[in-house]
Parts: structure tokens; C-alpha cells; sequence
């Protein structure tokens, strides 16, 4: 036992007011006073999408208002059900739902639409082991039939409810079963078959408060065979029932009026007549507050004009989706168009300067080119020099050869006044140039080998210099009017003087030595 179901927390609340309405339900104990704690499970079991709960809450909250005769909305709650039902896979609930819509509607005499919600809970039903409830289902289809004035067909359906009951060994729903089969037999006149299924009937054991229908059914029947003192005594038990419909209460006293009629009874007749008239006018009088016309297709309408609702903003919220999705793209393709074009001037800039450097590099190879045309012209120059002088000296030296001995005093007077000349004049002038324009070539490199060596005669300064521009002995024996013995002699003498070895090349050494003395790179 709960003590204080509040302290409960809110799910186990929940689930603790559905149970306890559904037990009450069973036991016909009155629920019309539950409705708001139903009410209150439903909308939490929607919060949560808990589709089960929520149909079966709302099933239960659809009970209450039936319950308390409040018909219409019953109905309303019926058809939510059925909607929740839709998500799930409870056939029982789905059928559950259809079976009392169904009845709902027979109620109000819409047979086509009772027939419809029955063959639905027929369908959702067969495939599941609650057999109660669509034999029940079978029973109300049955009596659309009947009241639609088709008993061939009411009598198969009502044959296939017979046939579960009796496989489920339901004595009650055998009861129900015949006692419906009796009452369409006493509508066709066949009495004897009515009185037949009906003492079948009476014979099963049923609920007692099932005993009302039954007891009224004999009273009919016996009205239909004239027998109305035993027509009397059965609707004296109806109305001594103490649980009973209040459309048999006036179907009762509208057979106790046409029996006391048939028997003279005119006064006691009207008596009767104005009970009937005054439980019939109450049960329309209802009947046309809890009218169902157009509730079902206001709710299909309402479900309509939510879905849409909800189909309007699933639109709007795909174009604000799609608006921020163009929104993206045009700032990406902003973005990309800005990188782009940082891009292309970035492109444009590295071409410019690829272009500086091509326009540079070109510069620098022509003035390379320059440069090397003027060394090869310096170098040229400097040998051309010292090539003409050697040459000059070759011709004057051949000179003196084969001149017959008449001539030859006079030949070698004047070759030594031309060399006189030469020596006097050209010789001075062709070593200066020399030593200028090879200084200016290889960057003073002949005076720092003067300034570190200040001990060398002229003659050997001379002999070095020719020797680093690769000048043969005996070419330079010509140039210094020496004999090659005589250049070979002074190189050994100048190598011992400055510590150079017997084959040493005074090229490297000069190079050498200014390196280390000096820290200048000079070279020739």
C-alpha cells in the first residue's frame, strides 16, 4: 500500500494513477473524478514521447468522461487515443480504442460509422490474445447489422463471437453471445429459437448485473406471445435491479404501458406512458447534448489544420535553413573571391618581381659579359703589349743575320742605334704601361709583390712578372736582350733569395704570401 502517493517521484506518480484508475475501472467503481490526475499523465507521457503510455492514459481519461455519460468528450479522447495509438505497436490498445468508438457511435444510432470503428478493432484484434474484447467487437458489428435490417449477416458474426467464446471456455461471453442471437431471433418472430438461446443464455453463468438484459428479454418475448402476467413478473425484476441502463428502465415501462393497453388498463396505461415518456425525454435530452455530429471530422479537421501547422514551420524552417546556407556560400564565396584576388596581386607582384629579376639578372649577365670582354681586352692588351715588343725584338734580332760581310759593319751600326733608340725611348714607356695596366687588372698584385720584396733588382722583378704571365725563358731572355742560360740562372738565384723551392711556382708563392701578409685575395 502507498501511503502518500505524491511523495512518489513523478514517474513512478504516473504510472502509479494509471494503474490505480485502470483496477477502479474494472471493479466499476466510479472514475469520474479522476480525470485530472489522467489528464496529468497524458501530458507527461506526451512530453516524453512515450507513445504507449500516453495512448493509454488518454484511453483511460476517454473512460472517465464515458463513464459520467458525457458522450462527446469521450469521443474527443477516443480519437487522440487513436492517434497516439499510431505510433506504437499495441494492437490491443489500437483495438480497445476502435471497439468503444464504435460503441459510442452506435449509441447515437451512425450505424455506418459504428460498422467501420468495429471492423477496425475486429482487424487490429485478430492478431492478438485478447479474445474479449473482439468478441465484443463481433457483437456490436452484429448489432449494426441488425439494426440496419441485415440479419444474415448479423447471425455469421454473431456465430464467429459464439465460436471464441466457447473456444475460451467464457461461459460470460457465451452468455452475451446467445442472449444477442435470442433478440434478433424475437425481431425476425421466431420465437421459439428466441426462447431457445435465450433459456441457453439464462443457463451460463454471467455477471449479475448482466441479468437486467436478460430478465427484460424474457419479458419481451412473452409480451410478443400475449403471456403478460409472466411478461409482468420479469419486468417487475428489471426494475427491482439495482444496477441497471436507463434506456431499459424506459423500454420497461413502455412494455408495461402497452401491456396494461392491451388489457384495459387504460389508466394504469398513461401511467406508465408518462414514466416512459418522462426517462426517454431525459435520455434525448442528453442525447442531443452529447450529439457526436461532426466531432470526429472537427478533430481530423483540427489534426489537420496542426499538421498544417507543423508543415508550415518544417517550410519556414527549411528556408531559414536554406537563406543561412545561401548566406554561407556567398560570404565562402566572398571569401574565396577575396583570397583570390589577394591572390592574383600577390601573383601579379611575384611576376613584377620575377620580371625585375630576369630584368637584373640580365644586366648582371651583360655586365658579366662586359666585364669578361674587358678582362680578355685587358689581358689582351697586356700581352699584345708585351707580344709586340717581342716581336719587334725578334725582327731586329733577325736582322743581323745573313748580311754578307761587305754590308754587315754598317747593318750592326745601325741596329745598335735602333736599339739604342729603343732602349732609351720605348723601353721605359712599354714597362710603365705594364706595371699600370696590370696592377689596374689584378688589383695592384705586381706592386704588393714589390712593396713585400723590396730586395729584388729590376732584372729579377722583371723576370718574375714575365714568368707569372707565362712567358717562356727564352722568351723573356728576348725580352731582356739576356740569354736564356742567363734567365734560368737568375729564377734559381731568386727562389734561394726568397726561400721558394727548386721547381716552386712563383705564382702560388706571391699569391700565398700576400694572402697571409697582407689578408687581400689577389690573384693572376
Amino acid at each position: 500500500t502507498i501511503v502518500d502517493p505524491d511523495a512518489l517521484p513523478r514517474a513512478q506518480r504516473m504510472h502509479y494513477h494509471l494503474l490505480l484508475i485502470q483496477a477502479k475501472d474494472k471493479c466499476n467503481k466510479d472514475i469520474c473524478d479522476d480525470t485530472t490526475i489522467v489528464a496529468e499523465a497524458r501530458d507527461y507521457y506526451l512530453q516524453k514521447k512515450n507513445w504507449e503510455q500516453a495512448a493509454l492514459a488518454e484511453f483511460c481519461y476517454a473512460r472517465a468522461f464515458d463513464c459520467c455519460n458525457d458522450k462527446r468528450a469521450a469521443l474527443k479522447a477516443y480519437l487522440r487515443a487513436e492517434k497516439y495509438a499510431e505510433h506504437t505497436k499495441d494492437n490491443i490498445r489500437k483495438g480497445m480504442v476502435q471497439n468503444n468508438i464504435g460503441w459510442l457511435y452506435y449509441q447515437q444510432d451512425e450505424y455506418e460509422k459504428s460498422k467501420q470503428h468495429y471492423y477496425k478493432a475486429i482487424s487490429y484484434l485478430a492478431t492478438t490474445a485478447n479474445y474479449k474484447y473482439r468478441i465484443v467487437s463481433l457483437q456490436g458489428l452484429s448489432g449494426c447489422f441488425v439494426l440496419m435490417g441485415r440479419n444474415d449477416s448479423a447471425f455469421y458474426y454473431y456465430d464467429k463471437a459464439l465460436a471464441i467464446a466457447v473456444t475460451a471456455g467464457d461461459t460470460a461471453m457465451q452468455s452475451s453471445c446467445l442472449h444477442d442471437m435470442s433478440v434478433t431471433y424475437q425481431q425476425r418472430g421466431n420465437f421459439i429459437e428466441a426462447k431457445k438461446y435465450l433459456e441457453k443464455a439464462v443457463a451460463l453463468k454471467s455477471p449479475k448485473d448482466y441479468k437486467a438484459p436478460l430478465y427484460f428479454s424474457y419479458a419481451r418475448l412473452f409480451r410478443a406471445q400475449q403471456q403478460y402476467d409472466s411478461a409482468v413478473v420479469y419486468v417487475q425484476k428489471v426494475l427491482a435491479m439495482p444496477k441497471r441502463d436507463t434506456s431499459i428502465d424506459a423500454a420497461a415501462y413502455y412494455l408495461l404501458s402497452t401491456i396494461a393497453a392491451s388489457r384495459g388498463e387504460h389508466a394504469q396505461a398513461l401511467g406508465y406512458y408518462k414514466k416512459y415518456v418522462q426517462i426517454e425525454a431525459k435520455i434525448k435530452a442528453a442525447a442531443k447534448e452529447q450529439s457526436f455530429a461532426g466531432i470526429e471530422e472537427k478533430l481530423e479537421l483540427a489534426v489537420m489544420q496542426q499538421a498544417n501547422q507543423q508543415l508550415h514551420i518544417e517550410k519556414l524552417r527549411i528556408i531559414i535553413f536554406a537563406l543561412v546556407a545561401i548566406v554561407v556560400a556567398l560570404l565562402m564565396a566572398v571569401w574565396t573571391y577575396r583570397k583570390y584576388a589577394q591572390h592574383k596581386v600577390r601573383l601579379v607582384g611575384v611576376e613584377k618581381r620575377i620580371s625585375e629579376l630576369k630584368s637584373v639578372a640580365h644586366a648582371l649577365e651583360n655586365e658579366a659579359k662586359e666585364r669578361e670582354q674587358q678582362v680578355k681586352d685587358k689581358e689582351m692588351t697586356i700581352k699584345s703589349i708585351l707580344q709586340q715588343r717581342l716581336d719587334l725584338i725578334k725582327k731586329i734580332g733577325l736582322l743581323g743575320e745573313n748580311i754578307p760581310d761587305s754590308k754587315k759593319k754598317e747593318v750592326v751600326a745601325l741596329l745598335d742605334q735602333v736599339n739604342s733608340l729603343f732602349d732609351h725611348t720605348a723601353e721605359k714607356d712599354l714597362w710603365n704601361v705594364y706595371y699600370r695596366i696590370a696592377d689596374e687588372f689584378y688589383g695592384g698584385f705586381f706592386t704588393a709583390i714589390r712593396t713585400q720584396c723590396p730586395d729584388l733588382s729590376a732584372t729579377e722583378f722583371k723576370i718574375i712578372c714575365l714568368d707569372i704571365l707565362d712567358f717562356s725563358n727564352k722568351e723573356i731572355a728576348l725580352f731582356l736582350h739576356i740569354s736564356p742560360h742567363t734567365v734560368a740562372t737568375d729564377k734559381t738565384q731568386v727562389r734561394r733569395k726568397l726561400q721558394i723551392g727548386e721547381w716552386g711556382s712563383f705564382k702560388v708563392f706571391f699569391e700565398e704570401k700576400l694572402a697571409e701578409t697582407t689578408g687581400q685575395n689577389l690573384r693572376v
